[in-house]
């Protein structure tokens, strides 16, 4: 039920010693394993992109927490203080591989602090050895070409006995990379991402578990629902330009642009503030004109300055 999943829950904690040993399972049969969480969304096959490059020299791949894309781009620590997030993660068989297993199923299995769950066990033995966050790198490769298809960095770690390579937060994105940034429609030079994961989802709580489920229909990615769901009623739709306030000749600011300098925060807030104004204003209008028609109401595109 939902207090399985619960993080806090013991049960959750015994998920994670399975999860290791099946991995490791898997790894004695000379299996290469592509293990993702249950709210990993695939939009394609990530194979051949493993396959490439440095990556063919990783013992395992996993994806970052960091929501910084061009620190990520440069590939060049940006984004060591970040956790790596186990919700997407490749093992290759080597002997290298299967030894890390073992002292991660051990750590996941014998610890008695209750939040060792997989990833801070997964974070915690890959940054032995290390001084601070930074991992040192496993290969050369050319400044000039970092960070670019192939020629992603792979590090040591785990006390230099794994080459770990850490997915790019733009191609497998996580939750605020994905739906708050949206960087796959603002940078489509930068590819169409292999998966997204709904991390960054706040307010969901055991009563309404829906938030994930919600931000996919958002993004056309939840392909779950019947066609009545689509087809079937009458609706009243309120247009994004009539629930958005518009920025293009603030004077405060450049437009429609934040910035990113230091007092840009104040810029996002108080815009942030000026369009929750506007929109609790048009819902609570919207709401009462679609009841008093028995419509179904189409909420609009909420836009975010401020995400948590």
């Amino acid at each position: 039920g939902q207090s399985f999943i619960t993080a806090g829950d013991k049960s959750f904690k015994k998920m994670g010693t399975v999860k290791t040993k099946f991995i490791q399972d898997l790894l004695e049969l000379d299996i290469a394993p592509i293990l993702t969480d249950a709210d990993v969304v695939w939009l394609k096959d990530p194979r051949p992109y493993f396959k490439r490059g440095t990556y063919l020299t990783a013992d395992v791949l996993v994806s970052t927490d960091c929501i910084d894309v061009p620190a990520d781009k440069k590939d060049a620590n940006g984004c060591s203080h970040v956790n790596f997030n186990t919700g997407v993660l490749h093992f290759r068989p080597t002997d290298a591989a299967k030894a890390f297993v073992q002292t991660w199923k051990t750590k996941v299995a014998t610890s008695t602090i209750a939040w060792m769950r997989d990833q801070p066990a997964f974070n915690l033995i890959t940054h032995e050895g290390v001084g601070g966050h930074s991992l040192d790198p496993a290969v050369s490769v050319p400044n000039d070409r970092r960070g670019t298809e192939g020629h992603r960095m792979v590090y040591w770690a785990a006390n230099a006995s794994i080459r770990l390579g850490v997915l790019p937060n733009w191609l497998f994105g996580n939750g605020h990379s994905y739906f708050v940034q949206w960087h796959h429609l603002t940078h489509p030079e930068d590819g169409e991402p292999f998966s997204v994961h709904l991390t960054y989802q706040y307010g969901d709580t055991g009563a309404y578990a829906f938030g994930k489920r919600e931000r996919m229909r958002q993004a056309g990615i939840w392909r779950s629902d019947p066609k009545e769901y689509w087809e079937e009623g009458k609706y009243l739709v309120v247009s994004d330009e009539g629930s958005q306030v518009d920025f293009s000749k603030d004077s405060s600011s450049s437009g429609e642009t934040v910035g990113s300098d230091r007092t840009a925060y104040r810029t996002a807030i108080d815009r942030h503030l000026r369009e929750d104004k506007l929109r609790r204003t048009t819902i609570r209008n919207a709401l009462a004109l679609a009841r008093s028609l028995n419509r179904i109401l189409i909420l609009p595109a909420a836009r975010c300055y401020c995400d948590k």
